[in-house]
């Protein structure tokens, strides 16, 4: 008989290998039995651990959003910080995890291939995690920079910086390959991170960049 330990591993490893799936394939590409084969188990496992592929699909999405999300515990130690030097730590572990993991990795490659998709699940992900983020994100903006997180000039400022965050993060090997030796310079010394912080504020508060 198998432990909970057990059981629960055969649970994670089913999460991942459907991930893989879902993310090459897409929800109506992928079949129970491809899962199970992929995961090294037997279809009761799937069963017993999600009742139903439309389960387990949501259960993939809402893993993935959740490590791409900040965690409570993350915001929670960046709200002891400063605004600008929380701005910067949160900036500099984004930057350097989206170009650990990058845009193949499977979490990343699903988020992206839903965002295009939409419907119910993924507009849950956006409800759960993606918003309270960006609430998050947007106060301590709008902290560093002396402004409110209800300015438009914020908000802009926000998902511009999101933008640069996936730019040279999950895809910060294509910005290498497009302009040679672009990290030797900006990747020193958390450099990049210092520029997105000052072009995130400059955007957020109109004074300070001249716009």
């Amino acid at each position: 008989m198998g432990t909970a330990k057990d059981s629960e591993q055969t649970r994670a490893r089913i999460i991942e290998a459907a991930g893989r799936l879902f993310a090459e394939r897409g929800f109506k590409g992928v079949t129970v039995r491809m899962i199970a084969k992929e995961a090294e188990t037997h279809l009761s496992a799937l069963n017993y651990h999600f009742q139903s592929k439309q389960i387990l699909f949501h259960e993939v999405l809402m893993h993935a959003a959740a490590h791409a999300s900040i965690s409570a515990e993350e915001k929670r130690l960046l709200k002891t910080l400063k605004p600008r030097e929380a701005l910067f730590v949160m900036v500099k572990e984004v930057l350097e995890e989206g170009r650990r993991e990058g845009a193949g990795d499977w979490r990343n490659a699903l988020l992206a291939r839903e965002s295009h998709f939409g419907g119910e699940a993924y507009r849950e992900v956006i409800e759960h995690y993606y918003r309270p983020d960006m609430v998050f994100a947007t106060e301590l903006v709008a902290a560093a920079a002396g402004s409110t997180p209800d300015s438009r000039h914020v908000q802009f400022a926000v998902l511009t910086m999101v933008s640069l965050l996936e730019t040279f993060g999950l895809h910060g090997h294509m910005a290498e390959e497009i302009v040679p030796g672009f990290f030797d310079d900006l990747g020193r010394n958390d450099q990049l991170s210092r520029h997105i912080v000052a072009v995130t504020l400059a955007a957020a508060n109109p004074e300070l960049g001249g716009v």
